[in-house]
């Protein structure tokens, strides 16, 4: 039987985009990776789900989850939607490289587009302008996933197959 801790990637990408609109945003850019992982989806379905409650456009782009696949997401995001004036992206990584490509082009962040990650990686309190994030408890994840293994070690059954933590809205500079 398989165990799953994860973060709550709905919630957490929700806050996020509802964030973006208090902000003022209308035209929120979701740029996220490609292929299969529950989170993409789960990442997207709240995206998609806080626009509509807006009833505002979704715009997403797909591209690889990489600091490179940010700044091509920006490429595709400038000749497609240059209107756009606010992205929610999949990951830190993607978002620093995004920030980063906006910056070479002058398209000063927060002021003309606001950039929200998601992970809080350490770096993104570092980069200029730093950025706002959605933080996950990776040490709680792993003391939860180091106690089932001992309770399965012992052979007693861990209580519950599935451990969702909640997440926070770190708020920095970039949005």
């Amino acid at each position: 039987s398989l165990h799953t801790i994860s973060c709550d990637n709905y919630g957490g990408a929700r806050e996020a985009v509802e964030y973006l609109v208090r902000k003022g945003a209308k035209r929120i850019c979701h740029i996220t990776g490609m292929g299969e992982k529950t989170s993409y989806k789960e990442r997207e379905s709240a995206y998609r789900d806080v626009m509509k409650k807006y009833h505002l456009e979704p715009f997403v782009i797909r591209t690889a989850n990489t600091f490179k696949g940010g700044r091509e997401a920006v490429e595709k995001l400038i000749r497609e939607y240059p209107e756009c004036d606010a992205i929610f992206c999949f990951s830190d990584i993607l978002a620093i490289g995004v920030i980063r490509r906006l910056q070479e082009l002058s398209i000063s962040v927060p002021d003309k587009i606001r950039v929200i990650g998601f992970d809080n990686i350490p770096l993104s309190a570092y980069v200029t302008p730093s950025l706002t994030t959605v933080s996950q408890d990776m040490q709680m994840m792993g003391k939860i996933a180091a106690e089932k293994i001992l309770h399965m070690l012992s052979g007693s059954k861990p209580s519950r197959r599935y451990t969702k933590l909640s997440t926070q809205l770190i708020v920095r500079e970039s949005a």
